[in-house]
């Protein structure tokens, strides 16, 4: 029989670990939003790089979570205005504790279909799949059981006793997904796009059981409004719901143009000011810095829910880095994507 601890503490965690990771930041995890983003760069390829951590004041180790993520626009100017994205993802999320961990590893790929031949107002509809493969652990020795404790001392000298299932869970995961984006007019660029993630449902589970994981729907919705040469607003939201779960964001930032009417080959500054608001949840102000084609982002959650009490009103500090990258070639270059901005 699991004891009163195991089921409060350690049964929560396994059975948690059939609820996808999140960003508040999520718009700078393009993968991980959304299979179609794999190739829709703002250039030729682009790296991407998330960490969040969330917690630290309610554990003395906080939760931790990684992306990784490379893609790559490929075939340009040879599919008649069309574009093939291929993308490779990376992905780590540990427990405060470090007793549950998840590593994954996939490949995206992706085709854009143009939709517009006015240059000056590019759209394009991309459908993209994506595989993976998934590891998840658990050590059952960083968990307590009511069994190990003393109550003289309190402490807990004595072993568990208990008869937990796998330690290891390894098993592909398919997701797909669909994205528009363009602009509606020369300053405003619009992008709505729907993903469907863990297709086939596979069994998750460490307690001998044949649990299979929800899958997740994701839709996102999202525009960038140059209102002048010195500002650019931002604005979007996202929902996604997975089996009874759900999660509402939406937000914006202003973009401030620190050198309008720069000459070409002059780098572009932006400076990023704005928040995010997690429905029920927490509000994120964030900040961000572009120069050239990096960009860096910081939010962080401050928690308004019914766990304030515990978390003291700490949230998650998340940290975003992306960079495009070109590809410089002597041939006439004949594409032009509309990417999504935030």
């Amino acid at each position: 029989m699991k004891k009163l601890l195991f089921a409060i503490g350690a049964f929560l965690s396994l059975q948690s670990v059939a609820q996808d990771v999140h960003f508040t930041q999520y718009f700078t995890s393009p993968l991980t939003l959304n299979p179609a983003n794999t190739g829709l760069v703002n250039c030729d390829w682009r790296v991407s790089g998330n960490y969040r951590s969330q917690w630290g004041s309610v554990n003395s180790t906080p939760y931790v979570t990684g992306t990784f993520s490379y893609d790559m626009a490929v075939l340009k100017g040879k599919l008649n205005g069309d574009a093939l994205g291929i993308g490779v993802l990376g992905l780590y999320d540990k427990s405060g504790t470090g007793a549950l961990q998840n590593i994954t590893a996939g490949l995206s790929l992706a085709y854009h279909k143009r939709l517009s031949q006015d240059e000056e107002k590019p759209q394009n509809l991309s459908i993209g799949i994506q595989g993976s493969l998934v590891q998840k652990s658990i050590d059952f020795n960083k968990l307590k059981f009511e069994s190990q404790y003393d109550p003289t001392t309190g402490g807990t000298p004595y072993a568990s006793g208990e008869n937990v299932g796998n330690a290891d869970l390894t098993y592909p995961d398919f997701n797909a997904g669909l994205m528009y984006s363009g602009y509606v007019t020369e300053r405003t660029n619009m992008y709505a796009g729907l993903s469907y993630y863990h297709i086939t449902r596979p069994v998750e589970t460490f307690l001998n059981g044949n649990h299979k994981i929800n899958s997740r729907i994701t839709a996102s919705l999202g525009g960038s409004f140059q209102m002048n040469e010195k500002l650019v607003t931002y604005l979007s939201g996202m929902y996604q719901q997975q089996g009874k779960a759900y999660e509402i964001l939406i937000g914006g930032a202003a973009g401030f143009v620190m050198n309008p009417n720069h000459e070409d080959d002059v780098a572009n500054t932006i400076f990023y000011l704005g928040a995010w608001y997690r429905y029920g949840d927490a509000i994120a102000p964030y900040i961000g810095f572009e120069w050239s084609k990096a960009k860096l982002g910081v939010s962080y959650d401050v928690n308004l829910s019914g766990f304030t009490p515990a978390t003291k009103g700490n949230g998650a500090l998340e940290i975003s880095l992306i960079y495009n990258g070109c590809i410089i070639k002597n041939e006439t270059r004949t594409y032009n994507f509309a990417c999504p901005r935030f």
